[in-house]
């Protein structure tokens, strides 16, 4: 199986530390998004320094595991996905919600099928890299000023949404017609 490495590593620890506080955003979020405005802002920095932390430190520590490729992207998704959903509720635009929750399924889906048949893990494009990093700051900037950020950042996000979505799903059938093409050799 391709299950390698260890999972009890300082970068897993990190990302199951994200997954852990992902609860406490959320609930904070449901209870009352502006009166605990700065509690939630501190807990997304702390997911936000572990995110970036877990990464440098399975590289400098010669910890990448395979593991962590799929439990790190796991928990962005995870994270994104379950915040919009908790913010619709204060007028976070519900089509990115969906639709993101919708693209980050069927990535889940083609990543876990490559994965199981084809024994090896699928790269994020830079494409996916950036709409992780735009929808982020669209998500920061609704949280201060949701009018200025549906105005700024709405038709980017979903741009980006669609293009990352596309190259994903081109690259996925790629690698796959390539390996029937092995398969068949």
């Amino acid at each position: 199986m391709m299950f390698k490495g260890r999972f009890l590593t300082i970068p897993n620890m990190l990302t199951l530390l994200r997954l852990a506080l992902l609860p406490f955003i959320l609930y904070f979020i449901d209870q009352d998004l502006y009166g605990h405005m700065k509690l939630i802002f501190i807990l997304l920095l702390i997911q936000g320094l572990t995110d970036a932390l877990d990464g440098f430190l399975a590289r400098r520590l010669n910890q990448v595991s395979t593991w962590g490729k799929i439990l790190d992207p796991m928990a962005d998704k995870l994270t994104f996905d379950l915040i919009m959903i908790a913010l619709v509720k204060y007028g976070f635009p519900m089509m990115i919600a969906v639709l993101f929750v919708v693209r980050d399924f069927i990535i889940a889906v083609l990543a876990l099928f490559v994965i199981l048949k084809y024994e090896t893990i699928p790269k994020p494009n830079v494409l996916g890299k950036f709409n992780t990093f735009l929808v982020v700051f669209f998500i920061l900037v609704f949280l201060i000023a949701p009018d200025q950020a549906y105005k700024l950042f709405y038709v980017p996000v979903l741009a980006a949404l669609v293009m990352s979505g596309s190259l994903y799903y081109v690259r996925w059938r790629k690698f796959v017609k390539a390996q029937i093409a092995k398969e068949g050799e």
